[in-house]
């Protein structure tokens, strides 16, 4: 049995071997991360990759959230977004072990979100690949994870359901267009509007 206990300073989404942990949205929620941080347990067992000389590849993105947004940062504002996790194998003889987030991690900017608040939204790059996501050797040119001693709060499991998307509810782009430059916006008091190259429709 594999349980995957994770949490973060900012908002995060979890995976292993490609797979996200969870629909719920906005993890691990918000609370005074000065004083503490909800953790959450996954069961990976399905998961897990078992066969002789595979690698499991454990990976998080994290972005501010309310640990350093602009507007309602409980962090300093030049504080970095932080990361933890624990993997604890159960294994058939009885045995077990626990397997924690340490300097051996590895770290980067990548990935197809560019940039994401909780006011400011989010900026998002499909054309980007996501290989670090399933492959370990993806992470071979990243810097190794930076230990992180800005929290002195406490860390504790969260007995809610969460939030989850809606789909059902979800509003879908009447267009999508290509611009580029824009008319009308001279003297700079006025946004003007954008000139479109392309524009695609549902």
């Amino acid at each position: 049995r594999a349980v995957w206990r994770t949490t973060a300073l900012g908002v995060y989404e979890a995976y292993v071997n490609g797979a996200a942990m969870t629909e719920q949205a906005l993890k691990p929620g918000y609370t005074n991360t000065r004083r503490r941080r909800l953790a959450y347990d996954w069961d990976v067992t399905k998961l897990m990759r078992t066969g002789a000389g595979e690698r499991n590849v454990f990976a998080a993105r994290v972005t501010s959230g309310w640990w350093r947004d602009q507007i309602v940062g409980w962090g300093r504002r030049q504080a970095n977004s932080a990361f933890q996790a624990t993997l604890r194998l159960e294994y058939a003889d009885g045995s077990s072990e626990e397997i924690v987030t340490d300097g051996s991690w590895k770290a980067a900017y990548a990935g197809k979100v560019t940039h994401a608040a909780i006011y400011y939204g989010e900026t998002y790059d499909n054309r980007v690949k996501e290989d670090f996501l399933t492959d370990a050797a993806a992470f071979a040119d990243w810097r190794n994870a930076v230990p992180c001693d800005e929290f002195k709060g406490k860390v504790a499991s969260d007995p809610s359901s969460g939030i989850c998307r809606r789909e059902d509810l979800a509003m879908k782009p009447a267009e999508a267009y290509v611009w580029k430059g824009a008319t009308g916006a001279e003297g700079g008091r006025e946004f003007g509007r954008v000139v479109r190259l392309r524009t695609f429709k549902d």
